[in-house]
């Protein structure tokens, strides 16, 4: 089955939510996507609403989305230096596919 094909057919949130096997895992990584949708402030009523309005956002905007993941990614840095958090910690975000 083509890559088009799967899109088409299901939506990215279940995409997202079928890559991990380990329902602890799939827990954890949807509350740091969480995280990072409620610090970009995405309007919607559920997580899965908000992946769909993150997603409808970076098709149209690219720029968009860079500058939000990069902001992001400070954010969590500046509380590094202020030693609110690990630097591992802040690996497992980044490696926590958000």
């Amino acid at each position: 089955m083509k890559v088009e094909q799967l899109e088409s057919e299901s939506d990215h949130w279940t995409l997202y939510l079928y890559t991990m096997k380990s329902p602890v895992t799939r827990d954890k990584y949807q509350k740091r996507l969480g995280k990072f949708f409620d610090f970009i402030r995405l309007e919607a009523s559920s997580i899965e609403d908000k992946s769909k309005v993150f997603v409808e956002k970076a098709r149209k905007d690219s720029n968009w989305t860079f500058s939000n993941i990069l902001r992001f990614i400070q954010f969590q840095n500046s509380r590094v230096i202020r030693k609110e958090i690990s630097e591992c910690l802040l690996e497992v975000f980044l490696l926590s596919k958000i």
